[in-house]
């Protein structure tokens, strides 16, 4: 008898105290696993918001600084020669946004529409209320000219290593003009760069490249000399639109910052950050001190802008972060200012 107490066994009260003490413990380290959870995606959704915020700035700041840039100095004259060009009176009857050089940018308020991008729901489309950029300039490689013969329209390079393709949009300049055109060829990398007419799109109106630019037979001749220099005219534009990962483009997953560039004589739109959701600007004039929107600036403003201020929203809702799983987003707000290094003092 007595060796069969020392045997017996936990009580049942003793049992469920033990059972009431283990899952206390459970649920202490069930809840801190979900809390160190919880702070993990939110920390990488920071940092995801983070992340695409500089690369967003980084980018734009590339095209915004570079905004009425030509590589042999400003205030030369322009001689555009290509159809559908607000700087050609002679053949702007299609105003193509990318083929104007204009005063280098120009900005949109969020209620005002911009011809390259409509306001919309689908994909590309741009989300109405957000503000929008566009800016022409030309790219950091530049190739020097041998020779120029304006007769057979043909441009001789000091190099066959160049980047031009036929169809792409050039600006050649020397320090008494600069000239706009499409390249008609060669198909074929070499050294020589062709400005002839013909049927490509939007094609130049004359071969002629002087200025005051006229679209009557060879039009007004310019001879470019050696060591004139030959760049690709960039046209950009910058905007938040839809992605087309959501119907109605009202969750953070459905908006980005989009680039719309131009590309061998076409416009081509691309997504560049996702999780955008508004994009603000405002610019400074010279001699001002403070910032303006864009509809309180006249058309002849956008020549004396020294510096542009950018704000970018950022949101994102990720699973885990909030109560309830994916119920929460992360929104951010972050601003950057540009200055345009071809106005600077």
């Amino acid at each position: 008898m007595r060796g069969r107490r020392t045997q017996a066994g936990f009580s049942l009260i003793e049992l469920m105290i033990s059972l009431v003490i283990g899952l206390i413990i459970i649920g202490t380290v069930i809840g801190a696993f979900m809390m160190n959870s919880r702070i993990y995606e939110t920390n990488r959704a920071m940092g995801r918001i983070q992340e695409n915020a500089r690369f967003a700035f980084e980018l734009m700041s590339r095209d915004v600084r570079r905004a009425g840039d030509v590589p042999c100095g400003n205030d030369l004259s322009i001689a555009n020669v290509l159809n559908n060009s607000d700087d050609n009176s002679e053949t702007a009857t299609g105003n193509d946004w990318w083929a104007t050089f204009g005063n280098g940018l120009a900005g949109y308020d969020g209620d005002e529409s911009f011809d390259g991008v409509a306001f919309g729901t689908e994909a590309e489309d741009r989300v109405s209320g957000t503000d929008a950029i566009w800016v022409t300039g030309t790219g950091s490689e530049t190739v020097s000219i041998v020779s120029h013969d304006p007769d057979t329209a043909t441009f001789t390079l000091n190099s066959s290593d160049h980047p031009f393709n036929q169809g792409d949009i050039l600006m050649v300049c020397d320090f008494d003009q600069a000239s706009i055109f499409q390249m008609s060829g060669p198909a074929t990398t070499g050294t020589t760069v062709l400005h002839a007419t013909g049927s490509q799109t939007p094609g130049n109106c004359t071969i002629g490249l002087g200025a005051a630019v006229s679209c009557s037979g060879t039009g007004n001749t310019h001879t470019y000399d050696e060591n004139s220099l030959l760049a690709r005219f960039n046209s950009t534009a910058w905007y938040v639109g839809c992605n087309g990962r959501d119907d109605d483009c009202s969750t953070p997953e459905g908006r980005s910052l989009y680039r719309m560039a131009l590309s061998g004589g076409e416009e081509k739109a691309e997504e560049v950050v996702d999780s955008v959701q508004a994009l603000g600007l405002q610019y400074l004039l010279d001699g001002q001190s403070s910032y303006s929107d864009a509809d309180t600036l006249d058309d002849n403003d956008w020549a004396d802008v020294v510096a542009v201020k950018l704000t970018l929203t950022l949101a994102r809702t990720d699973v885990g972060v909030g109560s309830g799983g994916k119920s929460a987003d992360i929104a951010r707000t972050y601003t950057h200012v540009i200055t345009l290094r071809n106005r600077l003092p």
